[in-house]
Parts: structure tokens; C-alpha cells; sequence
């Protein structure tokens, strides 16, 4: 049984719209959990989709927590280019979202160089901590609890210092 103090993660596959995914956002909410959207920073047209999203999802679903993410698409349908770029807004927090998740790659991005990768990590981070927002790291699936490892050293060998929610999976071997 799930404890209510559950975060539940609300994802945004293409082709749900942004009032569907706050309905589920609710739904979530009146089943007694805390709902997490996915704000898929490139699916906003224009920074007033964004924010009547925002609103909607704090507003009705009492959302107080969000994952941030660019989408993987390769042209933004607005202004909102990269993660980055929905929390520099400042919707976010004048929406009542207090705390975010931000992407991390333990096995790297099949479309971004690690430098790439890192750039934006950091950017995400100082800017939702500049804007007073609690921060989290959650981590694409991974499949090698080595390899999960090693990244969170890396991490911690860089100053981060934040609470990382790691998504993984054990492959079981083939047999030939």
C-alpha cells in the first residue's frame, strides 16, 4: 500500500494535451497522493499555455512539485527551447510550484555530448536554485547499477549535494 505522502510522477507522452495531463494531475490528487506533471518545456506554444498549465495544475491539483524536461522533439512549438529556459520564466514559482526535478543521464544522452549534458545540468541547477526552488535529480532509466554509481561519485565529486531519485532496471542475462 502506497503511503499518501506518495509523489506520484504525471508524464506528458506526445499527443496528451496540457488540460488532459492536468486533469490526471487532479485525479491523482483526489485519490490522496501528490501528483509530479512532467513540464515538457518545448510542447508549450507560448508562455501563456505555460502558465495557464501551471496554474491549473497548482490550482486544482494542489501540485507544489514538478519534473522539468526539454521533450524530445526537435523543434520547440514555442519559446521555451530547453528545461532551462521554463525555470529562468519564473511561472513556475508564481504558480506555487516550490520544488522541481531536473534530468540527469547516468549512461549519457544518445543526442547530447556529455559536455553538452553537463552545461545544462549545471545551468538547470544554479538557475531553479537562484529562483529559490528546491531541487532534485532524476535520472533517465539505467540499466547498470555500476554505471549509476559511478555518476552519482561524479556528482558528488563536483560540489553537487542534492537528492537524486534514481530510475532503473536490472537486464537479466540471454540465455544462448
Amino acid at each position: 500500500m502506497l503511503n499518501t505522502a506518495t509523489l506520484i510522477y504525471v508524464s506528458a507522452p506526445l499527443g496528451q494535451s496540457h488540460k488532459q495531463l492536468a486533469l490526471v494531475a487532479k485525479q491523482v490528487r483526489q485519490f490522496g497522493f501528490r501528483a509530479g506533471p512532467h513540464i515538457v518545456a518545448r510542447s508549450f506554444p507560448d508562455r501563456a499555455s505555460l502558465q495557464d498549465f501551471v496554474q491549473r495544475v497548482t490550482g486544482e491539483a494542489g501540485v507544489r512539485q514538478a519534473l522539468v524536461i526539454a521533450g524530445d522533439v526537435d523543434h520547440p512549438a514555442g519559446p521555451f527551447f530547453d528545461a532551462n529556459a521554463v525555470i529562468e520564466s519564473d511561472l513556475l514559482q508564481c504558480g506555487g510550484v516550490t520544488h522541481v526535478g531536473i534530468s540527469g543521464y547516468p549512461e549519457g544522452h544518445p543526442k547530447l555530448g556529455e559536455g553538452i549534458l553537463s552545461r545544462a545540468f549545471s545551468d538547470k541547477l544554479k538557475s531553479a536554485q537562484a529562483w529559490g526552488l528546491r531541487v532534485h535529480i532524476v535520472s533517465q532509466f539505467c540499466f547498470d547499477g555500476n554505471q549509476i554509481a559511478y555518476w552519482l561519485r561524479l556528482l558528488r565529486a563536483s560540489g553537487v549535494d542534492v537528492r537524486s531519485r534514481l530510475v532503473w532496471q536490472v537486464r537479466r542475462a540471454s540465455r544462448v
